[in-house]
């Protein structure tokens, strides 16, 4: 929780404007002044790093609303309507799609798409919000699997035939009394799947399909600083790297906590 307090304070933690170019002052090495140094072209390395954070948080929850939003709805319409054709429509489809590693199918789209803005004619898709949908969609398959296998468990539960009994309707029973009970394990997931999109995001920004400068990026300032990892300006590449591992820890710590919350089977 910490990288996401940073990443809403980062405009008044950052010392320095995190574009601002000063070549005077390149490669200076971390101090009192800039205490994670600068970079290549004498920006702030602390700044950009936390502006990087507000970066991987935004586009983090973004992802995650998307696949959330996509995935729950599908899969529950899969789960409830188990071996009928609804069920083997949507969920073969979605297998398609999970069959390709979430990277590898973000970098082919992605590369299909280019790193430019998209323009629909009434509206233009920004390169930030094109990431964050791509890597969203490609996380749809993960929740709806785990939604489809929640709802046939809560199915067979006698709080399901009680409502039938009384007359409720199949989208009343769903979605009034199923779907609550099965908000757990997407919470859990969403947690993992956090870090997994940060991640990608951040492999899409080194390989420069991703988030674009000026803005600032921890796979970005990763791909522009090992050109000089040989030459000693250690700090241009730690930082980051540091920023991307931690908070990859904290989103799957969280993650487990929650489990352990959220399940009743844990004991305590």
């Amino acid at each position: 929780m910490g990288v996401v307090l940073i990443a809403i304070l980062a405009s008044f933690l950052a010392p320095y404007d995190p574009t601002a170019t000063k070549p005077y002052e390149k490669f200076l090495p971390p101090s009192s002044t800039h205490i994670m140094g600068t970079d290549s072209l004498g920006r702030d390395v602390f700044s950009r790093v936390l502006y990087g954070a507000q970066v991987s948080v935004q586009v983090g929850l973004i992802v995650i609303a998307v696949g959330i939003a996509l995935g729950v709805p599908l899969g529950a319409l899969a789960g409830y309507n188990a071996h009928t054709v609804w069920d083997e429509a949507i969920m073969r489809t979605l297998d398609i799609l999970i069959a390709f590693p979430p990277l590898i199918l973000a970098i082919a789209v992605m590369g299909a798409m280019g790193p430019r803005p998209v323009d629909f004619g009434f509206f233009t898709l920004s390169n930030l919000g094109k990431v964050m949908i791509v890597i969203g969609l490609v996380l749809v398959p993960r929740f709806a699997r785990v939604m489809r296998s929640a709802v046939l468990k809560e199915k067979a539960e006698e709080y399901v035939d009680a409502a039938r009994t009384i007359g409720m309707g199949s989208a009343g029973v769903l979605f009034s009394e199923i779907l609550p009970n099965t908000l757990a394990p997407i919470i859990v997931q969403a947690t993992y799947y956090m870090a997994t999109a940060i991640l990608t995001e951040s492999a899409l920004s080194f390989l420069g399909i991703g988030i674009q400068p000026p803005t600032p990026s921890w796979g970005q300032m990763l791909s522009e600083a090992r050109s000089y990892l040989i030459s000693g300006q250690w700090w241009f590449s730690v930082f980051p790297g540091m920023g991307i591992f931690i908070t990859m820890i904290g989103f799957n710590l969280l993650g487990d906590g929650l489990r352990d919350a959220l399940d009743p089977r844990v004991a305590e």
